[in-house]
């Protein structure tokens, strides 16, 4: 059985010295406005992401759509860590129109908020234009609203639980979701919306002796925390004095666009929407809905002020101030057909390439491992500790990055943390 290696290791592979002086350059120049990388076939853009400069602050990358980002997001957290990247999605079920406000997906909303500007551990922030077509409550109320409590500092309970109603989080014996605090002793729970778990913060008099998340449903603590920014649900402030998040993050920022001609024309059709009949009759709907859409003339002045970097899957004709081709190929659709992937890798092998199959599990490369065995193949290849969602040949540097699902012809799904919160 072939030793592993880690994803991160493959990663360092396909995103050689000179590829990252190449993109580091690119970024760098404050002259490439509008970046260009094409030839990026399946996960080749997650892993080539890895490889942006660090020292700019968080990125934000928007893909088509909610699987597209969902699968990137993924894929990052793969290669990284889920703490350096977080998800921004519509705060809402289905369509902005249908005024379904979906509570989980609004606590990743205002983790972003909350993280953006004071977390040097974020790195990619990971949309799409449904969601980027909602009002985000502006920076000043944020913080403004934002009550910060941290391990050993002298507070109140008292004032605090007295702060946490102006903000309008409500008192009950038991919280079971965002928006609610209760008090029992020297013991404050409250589930804010900036965390998929609630806090439970001891207090020993007026000193914070401890801080912790827990579950819900086994009350059991989860993990212990230094301190933690507890913020209601800001969505209502996005009607009036609401911004759209690249206004929120500031024109510094680059953009990290799939397709920006798609995005604009979203955009451009959510602002036209009106509130659904089925939303205006449904007793319990946001009727506010459709005015937190951002406003469409200022966020195109914006978003054509902002650097960003175009990426696509193929070879692509777009034009931009600089750009970087690379040579990547889909992997094969082999549906289970065993004769047509020996005959393919056999092929590839022969050719020069090196062969890298990622799966989440080593039972799985074992049983590659044991048909190949049994058919008399050989077939080298090497084992890779995690898996993307969608898997590519390298051409350039002759590697061959397969997943074992697409090899079993299995399905693949991304997860967010707003299902675990769900």
């Amino acid at each position: 059985m072939p030793s592993f290696i880690t994803l991160q290791n493959l990663a360092s592979q396909v995103v050689t010295t000179a590829r990252k002086k190449s993109i580091a350059k690119m970024v760098g120049d404050s002259k490439n406005h509008v970046l260009v990388v094409d030839g990026l076939a399946g996960s080749a853009a997650s892993v080539l992401f890895t490889a942006l400069p660090v020292d700019r602050g968080p990125y934000l990358i928007i893909a088509n759509d909610l699987d597209e980002a969902g699968y990137i997001y993924h894929d990052l957290c793969q290669l990284t860590s889920e703490s350096n990247v977080l998800m921004f999605p519509s705060g809402y079920k289905r369509d902005i129109k249908y005024g379904q406000v979906d509570a989980p997906q609004e606590i990743l909303r205002t983790e972003v908020l909350n993280r953006w500007h004071t977390d040097r551990n974020l790195r990619w922030v990971v949309s799409y234009p449904e969601a980027l077509a909602e009002k985000v409550a502006p920076r000043k109320s944020i913080e403004h609203d934002t009550i910060t409590l941290e391990v050993g500092n002298e507070v109140d309970l008292t004032s605090v639980a007295i702060k946490l109603r102006e903000l309008g989080f409500r008192e009950i014996d038991y919280v079971y979701e965002p928006g609610q605090f209760s008090v029992r002793g020297s013991i404050l729970d409250v589930y804010s919306f900036s965390n998929e778990y609630p806090y439970r913060i001891d207090f020993f008099g007026d000193e914070i002796d401890s801080v912790r998340t827990f579950n819900v449903e086994t009350q059991l603590s989860l993990e212990r925390l230094k301190s933690v920014s507890i913020i209601n649900n800001t969505s209502s402030q996005a009607v009036d004095a609401g911004v759209s998040l690249l206004d929120y993050v500031g024109g510094d920022v680059m953009l990290v666009v799939r397709d920006i001609s798609w995005l604009k024309q979203r955009i451009e059709a959510i602002g036209k929407e009106t509130l659904s009949h089925s939303a205006v009759e449904a007793q319990e709907c946001d009727h506010d809905a459709m005015l937190k859409v951002v406003d469409v003339p200022q966020f195109m002045a914006s978003l054509e002020a902002m650097r960003r970097l175009e990426f696509y899957y193929g070879e692509s004709m777009a034009r931009g101030d600089v750009k970087l081709s690379l040579h990547c190929t889909p992997q094969g659709i082999f549906h289970k057909n065993f004769d047509l992937i020996s005959e393919s890798f056999t092929h590839f092998i022969e050719s020069g390439y090196t062969i890298y199959i990622l799966s989440d599990s080593e039972k799985q490369i074992q049983r590659l491992k044991v048909i190949f065995d049994d058919r008399h193949d050989d077939i080298v290849f090497t084992p890779v500790d995690k898996t993307l969602h969608e898997g590519f040949v390298d051409d350039d540097r002759k590697m061959c990055v397969f997943t074992d699902h697409q090899i079993f012809d299995r399905f693949h799904k991304y997860n967010l943390r707003s299902e675990r919160a769900r």
